[in-house]
């Protein structure tokens, strides 16, 4: 209703022609083109006065009962005051009082009237959030705008006409009287509007694009134009592929156009070179914008639910209110598994009974096999299913997998554009006939085969479930190792006297009740903070072993500390505070490594007391039982497939034939399309086709909408719609939707539709920064959201890279090694740094890197023979130059014919493509192409860092072997994922250097940390430390959920150090100095940043000299460090800024 009355109130001062739809109890509903004239209220009722486009007729409407508006580019004119039309209507004028749509608090009251009556009729308040969807799409559907000379569809104006418009709001021009023929053409243009744009730019082959753009209205009696609204576009086009500027470079363009200083000094050197390689057309172009037909159908039906209150199934509902419960369901025992299953895999099946679920699949993890399997046993079922994707190939994906060389069932009908559909009447009408002639019973018996299937996957299960808890322990087992092998190194590097295998000698000697080592090490942790925090006290520097004593005789502890060789007598011989705290920091790196020992005993143990441990014989026992599974279950999907066909009966097989004979629209009617689900219970088709092939009011007992993180949220809708349960599988490491709208209007637009007054509420609808999959992740319980975490694509190099930057190492690798002569991961370094690489002529290319790929494929052809091979890149002129430059090479007489052929299988099989085109794809070898490099004048490597996620599909295409290719140089000073991949590469392949961040954190923090008390807590922290972190604290639970804090975290704890690398001086500070606060993710412990309280003790120089070591030490290792200074009030405001700066880049 906000929307609606904000549409009306904008045209009323406009003077614009809207359509309305008109719902009254005294009348049927109706829709009328009006010319919106005044507001008024009447006996406490707001009206509107119009003027009927149709037949001049005047209305008094009831503001309550109008909806659907839409807007017009058509200005009327009329100028009858509201008294007189209300007297003509029959108002008692002493009760008529006009509202006034240029004061706020006017406006204001209309929409509070309307919302305290939508709460008390118990209305869901989501007309706005449609609303601001319909917007959306409508600004993102226009895409980088392009013009031939030949379209009709422009009309040329002067300049002088088009900078007032731009300069002032509510300016008019006056246009010509040849505008009319163009105005002639397309004023009764459907589902359009109307954009003047200024200036243009010639690319020299005929095509035009318009720099600015923005929405106008016309008034066709008087000639004249005006914008419809107060915001200007820029064209992507122009900006990005024509110009190359940045959208910063092309707002301050912006400014100067509108100023009329094409030549203003403000404008960097970079754009007024870009703007000169061009020809500018100074003049504006009005032109008309339709939307495309996919996004046309999506609109309509948001103005429908808009007008829908609670006629919506569950996930709808969620969608809508992201606070509507859900109620768990109960699991299923059984799994039909007609395709390979793994224990995630398994798990996600069983648990989709609830209403919505959601599944996170990483690369190489089975989403279209786990996709199969549920669809599988939705059919046994007797349901239909709706697989739907953003993307065709995620949906002909699973379609292959139930009907290609191997077919699986029959019953599934691809549905899509008008092609499609007539491909899908086709395949109907053959099918119908097929099954009249086919009288051919099937032998199979269906309760046998149910029957084994259920008794095999109970032992499966077993089975599956303890393969899944060896590798999980396997896994825990190798990061234990990896800790304790560098805790190992540490105790080396330091000269550390004590043994630590003698003091876990004497530690197994002493009773069971004693004392655990994780208490003792809190205990020494105790000791070390209290006497760091009254270090400065005046009576500390005369009663040194007084506080010493006092501080291990305030520690119950102190007996067990003792019996395991530290004792008070042997502290006491240091002759400082640094030497003490030195001796009892090295006293606890070996507690440490103890604990971490007896967890890894712990953890071995664990693995010996499963059945039939060994990894080897439960694979066997796995692989046999699966087979003959396998081959049950598909003989079963089979039988249910025929009785598919057996039981549509005759007189439904005329019926449908005699819809699909007439040419009547089956999608349109529910009972005709009910009628196909029978035949065909498994549809398939893309969000934007659902629309155009489903009835609206159609409801699929399951949805499962797959590549959800590259699906936006609008398109999506409809299918969330006829969704009675939802499963939304997808990864939101990978490709996220590609959107034109920029952030900055995105916001603008949340704003005017005032989808919520709740921030938090608002940031998960906006449509430029969420997917679908982002969408429900947040809103979901855990109990809901499951993750594939058995990778068996990629070569295990190939793998771990993505495993550690984004998946926090929750990957199990269950890649069978291969004999191939080129596998893994391998680099081709390009130095480029004395090549400059400025070819804007040419786009983002880098031809360096396309001729070493050439020459990689020609000098190691017997590498790569009989291999399947892709080359992919980030950049879509990167893409274009390698297909020149490869069908160059066919040309080539002189070339071996075998390299001609594979040349050949690249450019036909569409082998070459940006990192877009090759996501669900995969290929034995993958030539990754980064592109960047030195020598180009634009900040390419920034937006690669920034879409990191490019990185992780392209990489993961190949299941064999991954060439990286760049100029690691360059890529290692770019910093970001580009640095992290180039150290991999030559760490994995040469054995060069090793990650920075270390991981002992993340190992001990479950172990070690996460088992203090308050009580502990509260005993390392001052008072003014105990403050920040409880507001920290609280602010990430309420900010930043994703996220924990812990205080007083040794650096050497979190940043790797080696005395050969680090050097001595910073190596000994990291063992013995203490983060005050580490932020930690909590699904995975891995520390974020770190936070410290500077008191006054850090005015000291001495202070401050260890406090650059620690600055220096985190600017080494990428790790961020902020200080908050205690002259500073802390407060929630404070904090939460600091924060936000550092945490918010934390999660890019």
């Amino acid at each position: 209703m906000f929307q609606t009355i904000d549409f009306i109130v904008n045209a009323v001062k406009q003077h614009q022609i809207i359509h309305i739809k008109y719902d009254s109890k005294h009348k049927e509903e109706g829709k009328y083109k009006i010319l919106p004239l005044h507001f008024f209220t009447y006996n406490g009722i707001y009206y509107l006065t119009c003027k009927s486009i149709s037949n001049n007729q005047y209305l008094t409407l009831k503001v309550e009962n109008i909806y659907g508006v839409e807007t017009t580019f058509l200005l009327g004119k009329d100028d009858v005051p509201l008294e007189t039309i209300a007297m003509k209507k029959g108002y008692n004028l002493d009760y008529v009082f006009p509202v006034d749509v240029y004061k706020e608090e006017d406006v204001a009251h209309i929409h509070s009237y309307y919302g305290n009556h939508a709460k008390s009729t118990g209305k869901i308040q989501h007309e706005n959030l449609f609303q601001y969807y319909i917007e959306a799409l409508r600004i993102d559907d226009m895409k980088k705008i392009s013009f031939k000379l030949e379209d009709e569809h422009f009309y040329v104006i002067d300049k002088e006409n088009c900078i007032p418009l731009f300069q002032q709001f509510e300016a008019i021009t006056r246009l010509p009287s040849a505008f009319e023929e163009f105005f002639a053409k397309v004023k009764h243009a459907k589902n359009t509007s109307l954009f003047l744009g200024y200036p243009q730019l010639s690319n020299g082959k005929g095509t035009y694009y318009p720099f600015l753009y923005a929405e106008i209205v016309v008034s066709e009696e008087e000639a004249i134009i005006q914008l419809k609204r107060s915001r200007i576009y820029i064209n992507k086009r122009f900006a990005s592929d024509a110009c190359e500027i940045s959208l910063a470079d092309a707002l301050e363009v912006t400014a100067a156009l509108t100023s009329k200083d094409m030549s203003s000094s403000s404008l960097s050197e970079n754009v007024r070179r870009n703007l000169k390689r061009y020809n500018i057309l100074d003049k504006g172009v009005i032109f008309l914008n339709k939307s495309s037909n996919a996004n046309y159908k999506t609109v309509e039906e948001l103005k429908q639910y808009a007008r829908m209150s609670t006629d919506f199934f569950t996930p709808m509902k969620k969608f809508i209110e992201p606070t509507f419960p859900i109620d768990p369901k109960r699991k299923d025992a059984y799994v039909m598994s007609p395709v390979l299953i793994n224990y995630s895999q398994r798990e996600t099946v069983t648990h989709v009974n609830n209403d919505i679920l959601l599944c996170q699949g990483p690369p190489g993890t089975g989403k279209t096999q786990t996709i199969v399997n549920i669809i599988a046993n939705e059919v046994l079922k007797g349901n239909t299913v709706l697989v739907a994707s953003t993307n065709n190939k995620a949906v002909d994906n699973v379609k292959e997998k139930l009907n290609g060389d191997k077919t699986l069932y029959t019953g599934t009908l691809r549905l899509g554009d008008e092609n499609l559909r007539t491909k899908a009447i086709q395949q109907v009408k053959q099918a119908l006939d097929e099954a009249k002639a086919d009288t051919t019973p099937y032998t199979v018996n269906k309760e046998e085969l149910l029957k084994k299937s259920d008794e095999m996957d109970k032992s499966l299960k077993e089975l599956l479930k303890q393969l899944h808890l060896i590798r999980n322990i396997e896994k825990q087992i190798s990061s234990l190792y990896k800790a304790i092998d560098y805790t190992e190194e540490l105790i080396l590097d330091s000269d550390i006297k004590q043994n630590p295998y003698s003091i876990l000698d004497k530690y197994s000697r002493l009773h069971k009740e004693e004392t655990p080592l994780v208490n003792i090490l809190h205990a020494l942790n105790q000791v070390t903070f209290h006497i760091e925090n009254k270090r400065n006290h005046p009576r500390m520097q005369f009663s040194f072993f007084k506080w010493i004593y006092k501080a291990f005789e305030l520690n119950r502890q102190r007996k067990i500390i003792g019996k395991l060789g530290l004792t008070l007598d042997g502290l006491k011989q240091k002759k400082s505070f640094e030497a003490f705290l030195d001796a009892l920091e090295q006293y606890k790196v070996v507690l440490q490594l103890l604990i971490l020992l007896k967890e890894k005993d712990v953890m071995e143990s664990q693995k010996k007391g499963i059945k039939n441990y060994e990894e080897d014989d439960i694979k066997v026992f796995i692989q046999s039982n699966l087979e003959e599974k396998l081959n049950n279950d598909v003989l079963l999907l089979k039988q249910l497939d025929h009785e598919r066909i057996e039981n549509f009966t005759e007189p439904n097989r005329k019926q449908l034939m005699g819809i699909l004979n007439d040419e009547k629209v089956y999608y349109d009617s529910v009972n005709d399309f009910s009628l196909l689900t029978q035949l065909y219970p498994i549809i398939l088709c893309t969000n934007q086709s659902v629309p155009t092939c489903i009835p609206i009011n159609y409801a699929f007992d399951l949805v499962i909408i797959d590549e959800a993180s590259q699906c936006n949220l609008p398109a999506s809708l409809p299918a969330i719609k006829r969704a009675k349960r939802l499963l939304v599988v997808g990864d939101d490491e990978q490709l996220k939707p590609v959107t034109e709208l920029p952030i900055e209007w995105d916001e603008l637009l949340l704003e005017e539709n005032r989808v919520s007054m709740d921030d938090k509420k608002n940031s998960i609808y906006k449509f430029s920064a969420n997917s679908l999959f982002d969408f429900y992740r947040n809103v979901l319980d855990d109990q809901c959201q499951f993750f594939l975490n058995e990778h068996f694509r990629c070569h295990f190099d190939i793998i771990q890279f993505s495993n550690q930057e984004f998946y926090n190492n929750d990957l199990i690798v269950s890649t069978s090694p291969t004999k191939s002569k080129l596998q893994g991961i391998l680099g081709l370094d390009i130095s480029t740094k004395e090549i400059p690489l400025s070819l804007p002529e040419i786009g983002n290319i880098n031809p360096y890197e396309v001729k070493a790929i050439i020459d990689f494929i020609e000098e190691k052809f017997e590498y790569i023979r009989g291999k399947s091979i892709g080359i992919t890149t980030p950049f879509k002129d990167q893409c274009r130059h390698i297909i020149e430059q490869i069908n160059k090479r066919r040309e080539d007489e002189t070339i071996n014919p075998e390299i001609k052929k594979l040349y050949d299988q690249l450019i036909e099989n569409v082998a070459i493509g940006s990192v877009h085109t090759f996501q669900g794809g995969e290929k034995q070898i993958i030539f990754f192409s980064t592109v960047v490099s030195f020598g180009m004048d634009k900040p390419l490597d920034k937006w690669l860092n920034k879409e990191k996620n490019l990185i992780n599909v392209g990489n993961t295409r190949a299941i064999e072997a991954l060439v990286v290719v760049g100029d690691f140089q360059f890529l290692q000073s770019a910093g970001g994922i580009l640095k992290k991949l180039s150290l991999y590469v030559e760490n994995v392949a040469q054995n060069v250097e090793k990650p920075k961040i270390n991981p002992v954190f993340s190992i001990v923090h479950p172990i070690i940390y996460k088992k203090m008390s308050n009580e502990h807590l509260r005993r390392l922290l001052n008072s003014s430390e105990e403050k920040m972190y409880h507001i920290m604290k609280r602010l990430l639970e309420n900010k930043f959920q994703k996220y924990d804090i812990y205080p007083k975290i040794r650096v050497a704890d979190v940043i790797k150090v080696e005395k050969s690398i680090t050097g001595e001086k910073q190596f000994y500070y990291a063992l013995s100095a203490h983060f005050d606060f580490i932020i930690f993710n909590k699904q995975t412990y891995m520390p974020v940043a770190a936070f410290e309280f500077d008191g006054p003790e850090h005015d000291k120089p001495e202070q401050r000299s260890k406090d650059d070591l620690k600055d220096e030490l985190c600017k080494k290792n990428d790790f961020p460090i902020s200080r908050f200074d205690y002259r500073s009030e802390l407060t929630d405001t404070s904090l939460l800024e600091n924060m936000e700066k550092v945490l918010l880049n934390c999660s890019r």
